[in-house]
């Protein structure tokens, strides 16, 4: 069996080794990623559990801490330049004391919330929007409970929350109901015994599902598992998938490692190399496991070991590495990345050996390997830690809690949170939004995600694809700068960039059609052609021409609103514009030169018979007669033209009328009466007179009256006719000429009078 001694300078020879290597790595990693030095930040006892959010509402980027020391949490507000504000402490009383913290809008007030979690409490506190928050409503979940993390489990657009019990392996669902409270939790067992998880659409069905791992603890099997469950859409998850691996995971985070569309996963796992008279070494390494897109992987492979974290002699451990892993794009090359918080810190007799707490970091090749192991040294023991741009340069800063602590004679501070942040070497892309719309530019690596100028910075030789999308009433307009056209717009990063975007406003312009006909309104830009109400929309500035073009039945009779007159209407829009187009029926005029004709017996007159357009042209023909009213006998009538069209101009007809020979017969009105007078009395006196001689029987006397009565009738008409060689002759006779037009189901006529004396 090898002495103590013995094992102390197998032990050196190790620690030498290791130096060496990171020695090296940190070489490497100066010349790939950079992180300015630690700037450390008091906060309360024993601070753990860590989360970023603008929580004053500034837009700034504010810090939250959960103490474990002393029941509180601290709020850091940030400056927005990657330093913060002094921490206020918010006491949170609980026990034990929360460890863990996240942040979303649980009831959707725009305010960040918090979500507090301590292993047998889950502790809601509503933010007031201005870096304070409401008093903690706690949901009870059992023992053994630590992290927390929120996602949408039943897809319904609220933030719901998930934790785990480690030890017992159950995983607990609690719904969201959007105004700030939770239900009852949804108890899920896995089977498994690792108090972290990776919660990713494993299997490509648009419901999130979870992995964990089962952690053996025996330290000579090398014999956990990886765990997964595929979510139900409602909380819930189906059976566990348990696959064997040759490691005990601890730490799982899932990404499209391999840029295959799929889930994959990386995995923080422990061996252990025993035997009976050296103990136990123990080798912490992250290993991938690439997805297969049914919830299923790939066997596990080593990307590298981060770190040999324990050393045990005659199977005796020590040391305490409560680490951690995450994953991150930490040079802006579109390729995810990961992070390994290291402790570092062993214990062997009571004297500290391996290197000293840090940060390592493995950049993605993009295809599912890494580059070599790449270390930042870090002032404290970190005890959480996590990820985020926090000064606004698009590049991820790291973020670390620490407590004191003092191994041998070895010290390290603590109660603090630590900023590390990222400087590493990039291009910056410069993006410039102009025009007076709106509108957002989102990049692939997914850098950029802008609604005004802002810069992005990448990683040297990265392809940087921007995407424009506008908003409301706008139209992207196109791409300046290191970019032109339309559509997506690639840039290489091999030097500092600059890109325009324009968008701009469009206004709509409504056409109104009106009046009794019909016609179409065209626009030049196109976008409007109707025949009634109709809207398009253009740019502003934009000079639109509008024209209206009549049916064949219809004439165009005028603008009003933003147009007048009767051509082709050009507005300039820069605001909402309207414009009428008025369309009447086509309709025509028949008028006579003359209204009067005098005509001799026999003789002859003309008229002419003018047709033109009403309100603009005329386009059919119309068809034309005459008619002839009076007294027998009639004058005739006949037109020079039967058909004629006007159009545009006026045309005309020659209207000619023929008066009769002889006028029409008409008597005196005196002598009519007279002649009427007298065989109305005179008549019945002779017959009455002869019928009472004869039955008197006096004949001789009867026919004497007769003969007397008869002398009388005589001179009666002999004075008639003596005196109507002096009565006034008849007047003339009026004759009424009807003209009509006839053309579909339009009609019109003119009359024309005759006289014929």
């Amino acid at each position: 069996m090898m002495t103590p001694r013995g094992s102390l300078l197998r032990i050196g020879r190790r620690v030498i080794l290791t130096a060496g290597l990171l020695l090296s790595a940190i070489g490497l990693a100066m010349a790939q990623l950079q992180f300015s030095g630690q700037t450390d930040y008091p906060v309360g006892n024993s601070p753990y559990g860590i989360a970023v959010g603008d929580f004053s509402g500034d837009k700034k980027l504010d810090l939250v801490v959960a103490n474990t020391g002393d029941q509180t949490i601290s709020i850091l507000l940030g400056n927005g330049d990657g330093t913060f504000q002094p921490a206020i402490d918010v006491s949170v009383a609980a026990s034990p004391a929360y460890a863990y913290v996240a942040v979303a809008d649980f009831n959707g007030d725009g305010k960040l919330d918090l979500v507090l979690s301590n292993g047998n409490d889950i502790a809601i506190l509503l933010g007031n929007g201005d870096g304070t928050f409401q008093t903690p409503v706690l949901y009870p979940v059992g023992s053994n409970y630590g992290a927390v993390w929120v996602a949408d489990f039943n897809g319904d657009g609220k933030p719901d929350l998930l934790t785990v019990d480690g030890h017992d392996g159950l995983i607990s669902v609690l719904l969201g109901n959007g105004d700030g409270t939770f239900q009852a939790p949804q108890v899920t067992t896995t089977g498994g015994s690792v108090p972290y998880v990776a919660i990713a659409d494993f299997n490509g069905d648009g419901k999130l599902d979870v992995a964990t791992g089962l952690r053996i603890g025996t330290a000579f099997s090398n014999t956990g598992s990886v765990i997964v469950m595929l979510g139900n859409g409602d909380g819930t998850f189906q059976a566990p998938v348990t696959s064997s691996v040759g490691f005990d995971p601890e730490f799982l985070v899932s990404s499209d490692f391999n840029h295959d569309g799929k889930q994959d996963l990386a995995i923080e796992g422990l061996t252990a190399a025993c035997t009976p008279r050296y103990g136990c070494d123990y080798t912490k390494t992250v290993w991938a496991l690439a997805g297969n897109g049914d919830g299923t992987f790939a066997p596990a492979s080593p990307v590298t070991n981060v770190t040999q974290i324990y050393i045990g002699i005659g199977g005796a451990t020590g040391g305490s590495t409560a680490d951690a892993l995450a994953v991150a794009d930490l040079n802006n090359d579109g390729n995810p990345d990961l992070i390994v918080l290291n402790q570092a810190v062993g214990i062997q007799e009571s004297n500290v050996v391996g290197a000293s707490p840090r940060l390592d970091a493995l950049l993605g090749n993009g295809d599912g390997t890494f580059q070599p192991l790449q270390t930042f040294l870090t002032a404290t023991v970190p005890s959480w830690f996590l990820v985020g741009d926090i000064n606004g340069d698009t590049l991820a800063d790291l973020i670390v809690t620490s407590s004191p602590y003092q191994a041998g004679p070895s010290s390290f501070p603590g109660n603090s949170v630590g900023v590390l942040l990222n400087s590493t070497p990039s291009d910056t892309l410069s993006l410039t939004i102009a025009g007076n719309g709106t509108g957002t530019i989102s990049s692939q690596p997914p850098i950029l995600n802008c609604t005004a100028s802002c810069i992005g910075n990448f990683a040297p030789g990265t392809t940087v694809t921007l995407i424009a999308t506008p908003g409301g009433t706008s139209v992207f307009t196109g791409w300046s700068g290191a970019c032109s056209g339309t559509g997506a717009c690639s840039v290489v990063m091999n030097s500092t960039e600059s890109v325009t975007a324009t968008f701009t406003v469009l206004f709509p312009v409504s056409i109104s059609v009106a009046g009794g006909g019909s016609g179409t309104v065209t626009s030049n830009p196109a976008g409007i052609n109707c025949g009634s109400s109709c809207q398009a929309d253009f740019l502003s500035g934009t000079a639109v021409t509008l024209t209206a073009t009549p049916n064949s039945n219809s004439n165009f009779t005028g603008w009003s609103g933003a147009c007048s007159g009767s051509g082709a209407c050009t507005v300039t829009i820069s605001a909402a514009t309207s414009a009428t187009a008025t369309f009447a029926l086509q309709d025509f005029s028949l008028s006579p030169a003359s209204t009067a004709l005098s005509l001799q017996p026999g003789g002859q007159g003309t008229d002419v018979i003018t047709l033109a357009g009403v309100k603009g042209p005329f386009g059919s023909a119309v068809q034309l007669a005459c008619a002839v009213a009076g007294p027998q006998p009639q004058p005739t009538c006949a037109l020079s033209t039967a058909s004629a069209t006007p159009g545009s101009n006026s045309v005309t007809s020659t209207l000619t009328v023929s008066a009769p020979t002889t006028a029409a017969m008409q008597i005196p009105a005196g002598s009519f009466h007279l002649a009427r007078s007298f065989y109305g009395l005179w008549l019945p006196l002779m017959f009455g007179a002869t019928v009472v001689g004869g039955l008197r029987k006096r004949p001789h006397s009867s026919w004497m009256l007769g003969s007397f009565l008869l002398l009388l009738l005589f001179l009666q008409m002999a004075c008639a006719n003596n005196s109507s060689s002096s009565v006034t002759p008849p007047p003339p006779v009026n004759y009424m000429v009807t003209v009509t037009g006839v053309s579909g189901a339009v009609q019109h006529s003119a009359q024309v009078t005759v006289t014929v004396p």
